[in-house]
């Protein structure tokens, strides 16, 4: 729709309809180029791969439109990056690859009036691929200046590592920030501009910002700290982030990072919080938080976050796909590797390690304490988790991409895998269980899961002499006030469970 300020919705006037003619109601989203010309429209089915059309926008409002497509077909994920003339450069994946930065030739010369945009089956030219995929590593933030320059972010072995390329040559001209890997950061520059600003956080930093100058002439850029976040009681410099490896079942290396105060030592004595995702190809990379900080700091304590198969953190999508469907069980085995890393090293005490997990992760913890060695885990926590693999289907909250991720219980050459990794259907009644408190969100979805989660174990561990708690969110607080304070409801539950005492310092 287009709507002019002041003026009755009755005359807005409609750009498209979610209906196409060909059977599916599409949702969009848009983007106007940097030169303003254009429209390039982002038409959504049932997947996350969209139709991509364009439309000048030098045509008059009132009159139907004359569109372009650029892919007509749901075959690709795309976000438009900029252009230069007639050139579109976008960041695209297709099925089972990491992304990449492709470039289209359009010709605005073929636009034509079309009743749907369904009707138009024409393929924009695709030109060589611009930055090829990294097998190793996913594009994971990224910033356009200079019209055409690009400073790109690599996510591999879960360290982060940025470049800035030349878009029209595909040159890759320098690695920028090379002591940033392994913090979460974000990017901010003009398209137009010869400046960035790139802001990193890690589990003992707060935050920096970063000035990035591009000199033109030169062909290069410098960076420059123009600004640190300090704690006021508490000196950062006292607690150390370090990347290191376990093996996991089949000898496939497992990183995790470890958070905690400088020159401790692993004497096993120590409770360790260890926190994981492990799905959707999402990427976590360490970010700062008050709760954890005051974790390591308050109970002289570590905090562990490993990065198991199926995210998107260590070797790009395919250790997404190491971790999926048939093999998701994979995911368990990779956390399950850490946690005896952690105790034959003495980093965590036996019986004091503490796992958390929110969403996805929360859904894997559970299927792991079924497996794990007895007394090897003392609390869990678990924020929004999906514990029944058998009816998920069931509820049609992000359904295509559960479908996607963990298979679907409905085909029988699913079902079989699903059935024996459930964390529902896997109890075992001849083992004693940590404590566990269940932190559901706000959605049906998660509270139907994780009722039915802890009325199992309550039922099938009827004496279990560690307690299985379900909480529901307070409803004086926003959605996200409650959001929050999930990681402080565990670390209380913890202390609570295992006697731990805060440290003075």
């Amino acid at each position: 729709m287009y709507h002019t300020v002041g003026t009755d919705v009755k005359n807005d006037i409609v750009f498209l309809k979610p209906s196409t003619g060909d059977g599916q109601d599409l949702s969009y989203s848009f983007d106007v180029t940097i030169d303003r010309k254009v429209l390039v429209v982002y038409a959504f089915g049932d997947t996350g791969k969209p139709r991509l059309y364009a439309t000048t926008l030098d045509q008059p409002l009132s009159e139907p439109r004359k569109w372009i497509s650029i892919s007509p077909d749901f075959e690709l994920e795309f976000d438009y990056l900029t252009n230069v003339g007639n050139d579109y450069y976008f960041l695209a994946r297709y099925d089972n690859e990491s992304n990449q930065v492709i470039k289209y030739k359009l010709d605005f010369s073929k636009a034509r009036h079309v009743n749907q945009l369904s009707d138009l089956k024409d393929k924009a030219e695709l030109e060589p691929t611009v930055i090829p995929e990294d097998k190793n590593a996913l594009i994971d933030i990224y910033t356009i200046f200079d019209y055409d320059k690009m400073m790109l972010c690599y996510t591999e072995d879960a360290q982060r590592k940025c470049f800035i390329y030349e878009l029209q040559t595909g040159k890759r001209v320098q690695s920028i920030l090379a002591n940033q890997m392994g913090s979460s950061s974000s990017l901010a520059s003009l398209t137009t501009g010869t400046e960035i600003f790139f802001w990193s956080w890690a589990y003992n930093t707060p935050g920096q910002l970063y000035y990035i100058k591009w000199n033109k002439d030169q062909g290069h850029a410098t960076s420059e700290l123009v600004h640190e976040a300090k704690l006021q009681s508490i000196d950062a410099k006292e607690f150390t982030v370090d990347l290191n490896w376990a093996v996991s079942k089949d000898s496939t290396k497992v990183p995790f990072y470890l958070f905690h105060r400088k020159g401790i030592t692993f004497d096993g004595t120590r409770p360790v919080i260890l926190n994981f995702y492990g799905a959707y190809r999402i990427i976590w990379l360490p970010y700062y938080s008050p709760t954890f900080m005051s974790w390591v700091r308050d109970y002289d304590a570590i905090f562990a976050f490993a990065y198991p198969r199926g995210g998107g953190e260590v070797k790009a999508e395919q250790w997404h796909l190491a971790g999926t469907k048939a093999n998701k069980q994979k995911t368990i085995d990779d956390i399950n590797a850490v946690i005896e890393y952690l105790i034959n090293n003495k980093i965590a005490a036996k019986g004091k390690l503490i796992i958390y997990g929110q969403f996805a992760g929360s859904t894997s913890a559970m299927a792991l304490v079924n497996q794990a060695q007895e007394g090897n885990i003392g609390v869990v926590t678990l924020q929004n988790g999906m514990f029944d693999f058998l009816r998920f289907p069931d509820s049609p909250a992000n359904l295509i991409s559960k479908l996607d991720e963990y298979g679907d219980p409905r085909k029988p050459e699913d079902f079989d895998w699903l059935r024996k990794l459930s964390p529902l259907h896997n109890v075992d009644q001849k083992k004693e269980y940590p404590a566990i408190l269940f932190l559901p969100g706000d959605d049906v979805d998660s509270q139907w899961h994780g009722r039915k989660m802890v009325a199992t174990l309550q039922h099938d561990l009827a004496n279990n002499p560690n307690p299985f708690f379900y909480s529901t969110y307070d409803s004086k607080l926003s959605d996200e006030e409650n959001l929050n304070n999930d990681p402080v409801y565990s670390i209380a539950f913890a202390a609570y469970v295992l006697g731990l005492q805060r440290v003075t310092h």
